[in-house]
């Protein structure tokens, strides 16, 4: 801190939140007993109330607070304190000619403008008296002088900086001022992006027309998708409660890139699998080998597990039901799982997995009811983002176009809606086989919708039997066939129903096929504007 003989310094305190204010200023003051601080409203009352002693904004500026408190520290008597560089005598001297003390600390955090918005029913005036004006202020002014002044915003900063000023008799580090300000700019710029986001959805835009991302740096990976890429994980700003900064790591190793990666296509998987019934995915380079309903949560495990018992070595495991000792050596029995996560895991059954070192456990309790993301969905392109809505309709059966002359059973309708699920959370183009609510094979990423359905097809056996499990089966197919050749695979192999988009020059050909066999052909129906549903995941 500059310290002149001929000037005493001040601090400025101004906090919204409270939280640790007066521990913090009571050991402020005990480790800078010479240096006054000013203090403005409310905060000063909390501060007076825990018998510390401070100025009052009114006695610096000889100015009270008007307009409801909107103007209080927008003086020149806080500002030039602030803002003068010591190390130039035309600025000391202006301090001294009007009788201005530099002030050395600046504690200020905001009105809190986001949380204000995100409550339901706030109004656009209820909003508008949550931005902050001088607090900013302050802020930016104290992180442009870091060079002297120190800009504390965080109430988490508290006892590392008073840490230091006890370790360096009364100041900190140039260092350590300058990363305070460097996060307080970007504190100020996530402030107001905020605000242009709130206004700009005022609007009625569905799409902003400037897009903010804010992520919070969480932690650097070992590497990212292959060793020769470095790669670091951040956290966005949302209301996802499966968002992956939310789940537990209890046990295993730190996640990786891939981890994460695989991970969110699980969570994604079961979240249209939906909380009703337990559920169970196994899922392998972010695209699902196994997916199964149950009675019980270890009877989905292991109908999941057998849809691709060979694709699943090396796959993570998500269930929306809570694993207990049963289940958890019914896993640790497996090869090799890469990851489990469950909305509950017991203490005994934790302890378990706690013996297989390898195997990275986590724990969110939203998984018992897992839901969509509503978040914007974003890729990354060469120079730039693209941003889409997230796919968060609802397959409604009722709204089915029966294409052929036979309708679907009602057994066979809770299968092809599972087989939709799987086939639209995997990557295009795909083809899924269900049966007796579980995924008996798929055929994914491939370039030609022939393809996907022999693949599917050739996965559907049965490793331990050499069962066809395509027979009786049904299939789903994330876009429409172009030929009758890819359906024509599928029904010669056993399936007897199939859901697709429909939308074909030669739709007709493929109802004829799946007339001339006698199977079902339903299309996956219309949105709200009458755009086929399809269900593309690139």
């Amino acid at each position: 801190m500059a310290v002149t003989d001929e000037m005493e310094t001040k601090a400025v305190i101004s906090v919204y939140d409270k939280t640790g204010i007066v521990d913090f200023t009571r050991a402020l003051h005990e480790i800078l007993p010479d240096m006054r601080i000013i203090s403005t409203g409310n905060t000063a009352k909390v501060l007076q109330g825990a018998s510390i002693d401070v100025m009052s904004i009114e006695e610096v500026t000889g100015f009270p607070e008007i307009l409801g408190g909107r103007v209080k520290t927008l003086q020149p008597e806080i500002h030039g304190g602030i803002l003068a560089n010591l190390e130039i005598s035309s600025h000391v001297y202006d301090l001294k000619t009007h009788g201005i003390s530099p002030i050395d600390i600046v504690v200020v955090n905001l009105y809190p403008f986001s949380e204000t918005v995100a409550k339901e029913g706030v109004t656009r005036a209820e909003a508008i008296e949550q931005i902050d004006i001088g607090g900013v202020t302050l802020i930016r002014a104290a992180a442009k002088n870091a060079d002297r002044v120190a800009i504390i915003f965080d109430p988490q900063d508290y006892d590392a900086v008073l840490t230091e000023l006890r370790e360096r008799n009364g100041t900190l580090s140039s260092g350590t001022r300058a990363r305070l300000a460097l996060r307080a700019f970007d504190f100020t710029s996530q402030y107001d992006g905020a605000i242009a986001e709130y206004l700009e959805k005022l609007e009625g835009k569905k799409f902003l027309d400037h897009l903010r991302l804010h992520g919070e740096r969480r932690g650097e990976l070992r590497y990212g998708e292959n060793p020769q890429q470095g790669a670091v994980v951040y956290a966005l700003d949302t209301d996802d409660t499966l968002a992956f900064f939310r789940f537990d790591v209890v046990a295993g190793k730190p996640m990786s890139f891939n981890n994460w990666l695989d991970l969110t296509a699980g969570v994604n998987a079961v979240s249209y699998m939906g909380g009703e019934k337990p559920a169970c995915i196994v899922v392998k380079h972010t695209n699902p080998c196994g997916g199964a309903y149950g009675q019980r949560i270890e009877e989905a495990f292991e109908r999941a597990w057998e849809g691709d018992a060979l694709a699943a070595f090396g796959g993570i495991v998500v269930v929306n039901r809570p694993i207990d000792v049963q289940l958890a050596q019914r896993m640790t029995e497996r090869k090799f799982i890469e990851i489990v996560a469950a909305p509950e895991i017991t203490p005994e059954a934790l302890e378990i997995f706690r013996k297989k070192p390898d195997m990275r456990v986590l724990v969110n309790s939203a998984l018992i009811h897992p839901l969509p993301s509503v978040d914007k969905n974003i890729k990354p392109i060469r120079g730039g983002l693209l941003v889409q809505e997230p796919d968060t309709i609802e397959i409604d059966p009722t709204r089915w176009e029966i294409l052929t002359e036979v309708a679907p059973t009602p057994d066979q309708i809770p299968d092809l809606l599972l087989a939709w699920q799987l086939c639209r959370t995997s990557k295009s183009n795909t083809i899924a086989l269900v049966r007796n609510g579980m995924l008996v094979g798929s055929g994914v990423g491939q370039q030609d919708r022939k393809r996907c359905c022999e693949l599917a097809v050739s996965k559907a056996v049965d490793g331990k039997t050499g069962e066809q499990r395509a027979q009786g089966a049904v299939a789903a197919s994330d876009a429409f066939f172009p030929f009758p050749d890819g359906p024509e695979a599928l029904i010669l192999a056993g399936v007897k129903a199939i859901i697709q988009p429909a939308g074909s020059k030669r739709d007709k050909e493929t109802i004829d096929l799946c007339n001339k066999y006698g199977i079902a052909m339903v299309t996956t129906g219309t949105d709200s504007n009458g755009n086929r549903i399809r269900g593309f995941n690139h």
